[in-house]
């Protein structure tokens, strides 16, 4: 996922200031784990 969005993300990075960036790469890990956290949860009860 990350692979596929960064030159996405490079041709933003003029267009949103820096907080932007930062905000997006440093919550982008912990939401996926999340995701597959919770994606793993609801295939065990099934």
């Amino acid at each position: 996922m990350v692979i596929l969005f960064l030159p996405v993300h490079y041709m933003l990075w003029r267009k949103f200031s820096i907080w932007y960036h930062l905000f997006f790469l440093i919550t982008l890990a912990p939401t996926m784990l999340i995701g597959a956290a919770l994606k793993s949860d609801t295939g065990a009860s099934s």
